[in-house]
Formats: structure tokens, sequence, C-alpha cells
């Protein structure tokens, strides 16, 4: 009997190939409308939970009565601020409420 498989060292697993999601979002510049609501936050945090290899996420938020975005922001991801952005807009406003400046900043680097 052949027991020399037993001496060999378990292969570990290669833990470092992305799946096929991480994959898609490798590097990825995504702008997300609708952030802060309840599936807006539920997205965002799975895409930063699950992929580490996120480049940026760009949040357009609208801002609310006496509530400025990036208090908004701070506190709905106090963690994150390194992968977020906000933006400020609103989706109901022509090109999106932008300004002009934010606006070039999205079509330069946004990729989803």
């Amino acid at each position: 009997m052949d027991l020399a498989f037993i001496e060999q060292e378990p292969e570990e697993p290669n833990i470092t190939e992305l799946t096929p999601i991480q994959a898609f979002y490798k590097d990825a510049h995504i702008l997300i409308t609708g952030g802060t609501g309840f599936l807006g936050k539920l997205l965002i945090e799975k895409l930063l939970r699950s992929c580490n290899e996120l480049s940026k996420i760009y949040l357009l938020v609208r801002s609310k009565k006496r509530k400025d975005m990036p208090i908004r922001l701070k506190r709905q991801y106090p963690n994150f601020k390194q992968k977020i952005r906000g933006i400020a807009g609103d989706c109901t406003q022509p090109n999106l409420g932008l300004a002009s400046e934010d606006r070039k900043l999205l079509q330069d680097n946004v990729s989803l």
C-alpha cells in the first residue's frame, strides 16, 4: 500500500482567485442613484463587503430639507469614506441636477 500521499502537505485553496462577480467589479467606478434608500443601502453594503477590488462608488444624493449631503453620507456610511464619494444631484432635474464639474467627473470616471 502506497502511503506517500500522507506525507504530502495538503494544497491550500487559492483564496486570491476572484469570483465572477468580484472580477466584474474589479477596478470599477460605479454610479448609484437611490443609495441612501433602503435597497440602495443594502446594495452598497453588499458591494463593499463582497467586492474588495471595487475602486469607487459615486452616490447621487439629493439634499433633503436642512440636511447637508456630506452629513447624510457620513452618518450612513461612516467607515467607507475612501470608497464612496457623494455627488449632489437630483434625478428629477435636467442633467440630473449635476454641477458641470461633477458631470465631467462622472463622465471621465464612471464605468458602470
